[in-house]
């Protein structure tokens, strides 16, 4: 006959207990602990109708963990053939990060043929949620991805890719320590992709809120244009901590595919140097590059550069190798000068790609503007302020102000009736500024002129009225 031996287990033959912690059950101003809901566990015994101890055995002082309806620490009851169902109710604190933690208590069950203990933890609910991201290239709406291992498929050479994440703040309103900061970060790196991509940004999300913004918790990048066509993975983490502290994570992967058309020859830039002329010579330089983006070799591009209202036809022929080479791009740079009797305005050069010399391939366009060209005269001229200059005549020291000095004007003898001397002194201490002709100003009679004046001309009044007095008085 076979010998069953003792033995008291929980029903899912595990010798583990977890318990999840939701922080969304949190209200109002309450950051220091959380009642969770009682959880019960099964336990059975092969010794039908034992009776059996259990007991609570602390290891974490944050958490309180107590036994049955009643809370107790230590409960003896049988145990029958069916098995015997504990409550359990735990006090969890808050401010604990997302996750499963070490063990914070353990249970000790003992009867008179079973000693043996079980051990708790705590799994941390995530009150981040990742709703979904929502992908665009080239400011155009390509796909929602709402789980890990989502992926985007016809992503081009030069793609501007932007991801705007959409979260969910799950955490009650209500709850004051709820509001969640974080950072979002989105990484790539794969030398066939080229370039190395490591974006982040910033959120922030109230209780209860959704992050769903075409500004907030958007990351964007480039792809390459020697970008090798094939799948790439993006790593994406979202991480938010709310005001108790509590950590959160999120770790997604996202696969990009890269795609080339055949043929995909494209105008990446025409630029003009300068884009603004006036007077005469008007001459630019036209720069353009062109690149083939596509799998197919092009033998036979043609490049035309045209402006009606400027005259300009310009055209090559070349040949480009595809995409994924380093010889896929041509830079060609165009000399012309612009009429000197073309009006002022705006003008467009257009530069046209064709593929097999006839096939629209890509069209850019630059601007030119053109001003008028300012008038020449002596009041625009550059002037340089001397001040009290001492200058030296036949008759002996002069000091002269007010001097004006007009800069690239020419070096000749003054006009008869002007002071205009300089002495050689002064000529080597300029030795490096522009020929100079100096000019004395008339200085202006002063309010203390005046007023001598009128004094003279009151002294004199009295004077003259002293003597008629005299006159008078001697007749």
């Amino acid at each position: 006959m076979q010998v069953v031996q003792a033995d008291i287990q929980l029903s899912d033959s595990s010798s583990l207990i977890t318990l999840d912690v939701d922080y969304g059950l949190l209200r109002s101003n309450n950051n220091v602990a959380l009642d969770l809901q009682p959880k019960t566990v099964t336990f059975t015994d092969t010794n039908a109708n034992e009776n059996a101890t259990f007991e609570v055995i602390p290891v974490d002082s944050r958490y309180s963990l107590t036994l049955d309806s009643s809370k107790v620490n230590s409960l003896n009851t049988a145990i029958p053939a069916i098995g015997k169902d504990l409550i359990l109710n735990l006090k969890a604190p808050t401010g604990v990060n997302q996750g499963q933690t070490p063990t914070i208590a353990k249970i000790h069950v003992k009867s008179a043929t079973v000693d043996k203990t079980f051990e708790v933890n705590v799994n941390v609910l995530p009150e981040l949620e990742l709703n979904k991201i929502v992908v665009s290239l080239n400011g155009n709406e390509e796909k929602n991805v709402g789980s890990d291992g989502g992926s985007v498929k016809n992503i081009k050479p030069g793609d501007k890719i932007s991801m705007r994440f959409v979260i969910d703040n799950h955490y009650d309103s209500d709850y004051n320590y709820g509001d969640v900061d974080g950072t979002i970060g989105v990484k790539l790196d794969d030398s066939d992709f080229g370039d190395t991509v490591d974006e982040e940004t910033d959120f922030s999300i109230n209780a209860g809120d959704k992050m769903d913004s075409l500004k907030d918790g958007v990351i964007e990048f480039n792809v390459p244009q020697d970008v090798k066509e094939g799948d790439y993975t993006a790593d994406i983490k979202v991480e938010g901590k709310d005001q108790n502290k509590a950590k959160f994570k999120i770790q997604w992967k996202m696969t990009l595919r890269v795609q080339r058309n055949k043929d995909d020859v494209r105008i990446d830039s025409i630029t003009l140097d300068p884009i603004e002329v006036n007077c005469a010579p008007r001459n630019i330089q036209i720069v353009t590059k062109v690149s083939n983006q596509g799998s197919n070799n092009q033998k036979h591009v043609t490049l035309n550069v045209e402006s009606s209202s400027l005259g300009l036809k310009k055209s090559e022929d070349f040949q480009l190798d595809k995409g994924s080479s380093t010889a896929n791009t041509k830079t060609s740079l165009w000399d012309m000068e612009v009429s000197p009797t073309l009006k002022v305005g705006t003008y467009t050069i257009t530069a046209s790609a064709f593929m097999d010399f006839t096939v629209p391939a890509d069209k850019k366009t630059a601007t030119l503007i053109v001003k008028e060209c300012p008038t020449k005269t002596a009041a625009s001229a550059e002037t340089v302020n001397v001040n009290e200059t001492t200058t030296q005549s036949a008759a002996g020291t002069q000091q002269s102000s007010g001097l004006v000095a007009v800069k690239g004007a020419k070096n000749t003898p003054a006009t008869p009736g002007v002071a205009s001397s300089v002495s050689n002194n002064a000529n080597n201490a300029n030795n490096n500024v522009n020929p100079l002709i100096l000019t004395k100003e008339k200085a202006p009679y002063t309010a203390e002129d005046y007023l001598v004046g009128i004094i003279i001309v009151v002294v004199v009044f009295v004077l003259a009225l002293i003597i008629l007095c005299l006159v008078l008085l001697f007749k």
